[in-house]
């Protein structure tokens, strides 16, 4: 038999290599987001991690954001040799979530032993919240584990304070770096880890200020605590992306634009309680609730039980209110979101009020139940029901394609299914060239028509009336609803057009993310919107047997269809301002002009255009070709035809592309009828 020590090891090591698996499993079919595009991007540069630190503001501008995360995140790419991968990207931040199930030991066992350590250290490894913050390249993760640190070195000083032992220096000194790292990481890591680092800090403070009091001599230690707050602090009152930068995002048109953002979101302090109580715990089913509600209040009463003589105890209340009300002061300076990570320094004190709940559910069933067996293992069931409870969660996580757009479904899907450089309108205009240019398609091209955020930008620019231009001047072109754009302002509202316009129509579904929305698990609040926003991605697509029934419905007599060869571009980079859509004649292309009525039409065709960078011949047949001068649009009209009814494919070509690489760039084609004879 394992001696006690030696089983609470073994348990502890059991408990975090399941840590491990559940945020390592099924990396490679998660696809990045938001800010974790920025990890990626700046990790595949030429650029240390210290040099992230010196031009912080110049490569995230005003983000709100601080460096050390993504600082930390290089260093360790560029240290360990590893190839850029998503797993690579996401290591330090499993590492940190593995770290924190450690130090989540070290808080449980502070507080009540060894049992309701490891207790504690499962729970935040089943964590559904923890895991998918832990599984990205983000901000937090090193937060989290600064947070659990944080309670740990806090619950140390008051016991140092009001029960004290004989301590070796190998003791003292790890009671420090406790606390130092914990503060470290909190100030350094994102904005909402200030305060809860001068939380911990502050009862640190007050409980080596008691011991000096009551010894009479200064000691090391407080000395050692103070210059190392204060060297950890200094920075960030100094570098323009610290103190600064909170100061600039906190006023001016900054905030105005956060507290619109607020506005649109239809979020409150009321959600934000509810989803923060859920999330970080099992969940928002009925049953889930329960569980949190019956933990909670345990809890609460083994607080209650303890406070008098385990002052430790009241750090629990302390920093869920503390943290929370800090929160809202944040908010009501700088306008930020009611996002439950925001809430993520005050994660330790509610896990541990749960922990500290299953301790007396299960001291209580030791006390009512026989001292015999099987019900002193009956006395396991409420913190094993409620590890149950996570197990099904934290698995979803490792299923999950996205968080929660699934980028690499909607990449493999467009690779595969529709023709070659079919251009893909995506309803929201940042898309194409940040997500979808971080995970391009080989086949597509993602782009957008004018920009549409804010929802006043929207609404001003009419952008669905844009996207309805351009989808209908190029039928071939398919549609893709990522973010259901403002769909739930009311101002705005649902689109139904799409639905009515294509044929086709194709859902790509985060099945995994709509499990944890489900179950109130989903870590942010992209997942709950009521139109399935980002969860459930719809692409809709005409095939040209499609777009031509419907120009026979319509009595439209002709249908320009882009065929093999096309390819399509946007110049609003190059020419600021300018958001025109072209198609794009490289060496060789076919239009195909299609007759939708039943007898033949003469017809006149006229292409305008430019030739980009030189002057490019366009041969439409051996004895027929139009010259395009450089850099000048023009409109050139081919020689006049007959249209038999049905396709009448026209392969148009430059035979010097190969030596030129002179595109020609098209605006509009035009097809209309020739009077008969003419």
């Amino acid at each position: 038999m394992f001696k006690p020590d030696k089983k609470v090891w073994i348990a502890l090591l059991v408990i975090v290599a399941a840590a491990i698996w559940f945020r390592v499993a099924g990396q490679d079919s998660m696809a990045l987001r938001a800010d974790s595009l920025e990890f990626w991007r700046i990790c595949g540069q030429q650029i240390t991690g210290s040099q992230i630190f010196e031009h912080w503001l110049e490569i995230m501008g005003l983000s709100g954001q601080f460096p050390f995360p993504m600082a930390s995140t290089k260093w360790f790419v560029d240290a360990s040799g590893l190839p850029l991968t998503l797993l690579s990207l996401r290591l330090p931040s499993i590492l940190w979530g593995v770290l924190s199930v450690l130090f989540a030991y070290g808080v449980g066992r502070r507080f009540a032993g060894p049992g309701a350590g490891l207790f504690l250290a499962a729970m935040l490894a089943l964590n559904a919240f923890h895991i998918q913050m832990t599984r990205e390249a983000y901000y937090y993760p090193p937060m989290a584990a600064g947070a659990f640190l944080g309670l740990w070195g806090a619950a140390w000083a008051v016991q140092r304070w009001r029960r004290p032992e004989a301590e070796s220096a190998l003791k003292k000194a790890g009671y420090a770096l406790v606390n130092l790292a914990g503060f470290g990481l909190l100030i350094y890591s994102q904005p909402t880890g200030l305060f809860p680092a001068i939380l911990y800090a502050a009862v640190v403070a007050l409980s080596e200020i008691m011991i000096l009091v009551r010894s009479r001599r200064l000691a090391w230690v407080p000395v050692g605590l103070a210059a190392g707050y204060l060297m950890l602090g200094f920075p960030l009152l100094l570098a323009p992306w610290g103190l600064s930068q909170l100061r600039q995002i906190s006023s001016g048109e900054l905030k105005q634009a956060a507290l619109k953002a607020l506005s649109v979101s239809q979020e409150s302090m009321g959600t934000l309680v509810v989803k923060g109580a859920t999330m970080f715990a099992w969940g928002g089913t009925p049953l889930r609730i329960l569980f949190m509600a019956v933990f909670g209040g345990a809890g609460l009463w083994w607080i209650a039980a303890r406070l008098r003589k385990n002052w430790e105890h009241a750090l629990i209340p302390y920093m869920l209110i503390g943290v929370f009300l800090s929160f809202l002061y944040a908010r009501s300076q700088a306008g930020a979101l009611f996002e439950p990570r925001y809430l993520i320094g005050l994660l330790p004190a509610y896990l541990l009020l749960l922990a500290l709940g299953g301790v007396a559910l299960m001291g209580w069933f030791k006390r009512v139940l026989p001292d015999r067996q099987p019900f002193r293992s009956a006395a396991l069931l409420a913190p094993a029901a409620c590890l149950a409870l996570s197990v099904y969660p934290a698995w979803l996580c490792t299923r999950m394609t996205g968080q929660p757009t699934p980028y690499l479904q909607i990449q493999e899907w467009m690779n595969t299914h529709l023709p070659s450089q079919t251009p893909v309108l995506v309803d929201r205009w940042f898309e194409p060239w940040n997500e979808l240019a971080v995970h391009p398609s080989t086949n597509v091209i993602f782009t957008f028509t004018v920009p549409n955020e804010p929802v006043d930008t929207f609404v001003k620019a009419r952008w669905r009336d844009t996207a309805i231009e351009f989808l209908e001047k190029y039928p071939d072109a398919a549609y893709m609803q990522v973010a259901k754009t403002y769909w739930d302002v009311p101002a705005v509202g649902p689109w139904a057009w799409p639905e009515e316009y294509f044929a086709r129509h194709v859902s790509l579904r985060n099945e995994a993310g709509i499990g944890l929305r489900k179950l109130g698990l989903g870590a942010r609040n992209d997942y709950y919107a009521a139109n399935t926003n980002r969860l459930v991605v719809d692409v809709y697509y005409n095939e040209l047997s499609d777009v031509v029934a419907r120009a026979r419905r319509k009595g439209s007599p002709f249908v320009v269809w882009y065929g093999p060869g096309w390819s399509y571009t946007k110049l609003w980079r190059q020419i600021q301002g300018d958001f025109r859509d072209w198609r794009v004649l490289p060496g060789r292309a076919v239009l195909n002009i299609v007759n939708c009525t039943e007898n033949e039409i003469q017809a006149a065709v006229t292409l305008k255009g430019v030739a980009l960078n030189g002057a490019k011949r366009v041969y439409v047949d051996p004895t027929q070709y139009h010259e395009f001068q450089a850099n000048r649009m023009m409109s050139v009209e081919l020689n006049p035809m007959v249209l038999k009814p049905g396709d009448n494919p026209l392969t148009l070509s430059d035979a010097l592309w190969e030596r030129t690489q002179i595109p020609l760039l098209i605006e509009s084609i035009e097809v209309k009828r020739r009077p008969a004879g003419s």
